[in-house]
């Protein structure tokens, strides 16, 4: 659920190692004005399931030398709307009420051995008929920060879950390569 930041070698080889749905190659301008520019890449219709998107400089996807980052996101017929602890649980298209959805309720803790933040599940709920859920009844005191794993069926659905990671090789000066 919960990455740090990443300088981790063995971490982005094993993404790279990964299967592909679909590889592009998208030419960019090089940019020499120091501001932040964005580009959009048009991604087809894709089933319900976790997905992320790899970026590299080159063909290669050298992990040592490569400069490489990723956005990871869900595609989900699940959608939740929350307000303080109270969360509802509703069909992304339809807004209809999704009942007996299981809402896992989980903080992030700092691991001082491993150095990064773990995922700590601090509860769980199921919603009713009318696609609610009371979470404070289940982590017993209010909290910030929290992230969501909503179930229902074969669907899954991650709160926040639109993280971009980077690795090392990114933050190389551009224009000597140091």
């Amino acid at each position: 659920l919960f990455r740090s930041f990443s300088n981790d070698e063995k971490f982005w080889n094993k993404i790279v190692k990964k299967d592909f749905i679909k590889q592009i190659k998208q030419e960019l301008p090089v940019a020499t004005d120091y501001q932040q520019h964005n580009c959009e890449i048009k991604i087809d219709g894709l089933n319900a399931g976790s997905y992320a998107i790899l970026f590299c400089n080159s063909n290669l996807f050298n992990a040592e030398k490569d400069r490489f980052s990723y956005i990871s996101f869900s595609v989900s017929a699940l959608s939740y709307i929350e307000n303080s602890a109270d969360v509802f649980v509703v069909n992304r298209e339809t807004g209809k009420p999704i009942e007996a959805a299981t809402i896992k309720v989980f903080d992030r803790v700092w691991n001082s051995e491993k150095q990064k933040y773990i995922a700590n599940e601090i509860g769980k709920s199921r919603t009713n008929e009318n696609g609610y859920a009371d979470i404070l009844k289940v982590i017993y005191k209010e909290r910030y920060g929290l992230t969501y794993v909503i179930t229902k069926d074969e669907d899954t659905l991650i709160s926040g879950n639109n993280n971009i990671y980077v690795s090392i090789n990114n933050y190389q000066d551009n224009r000597t390569g140091k």
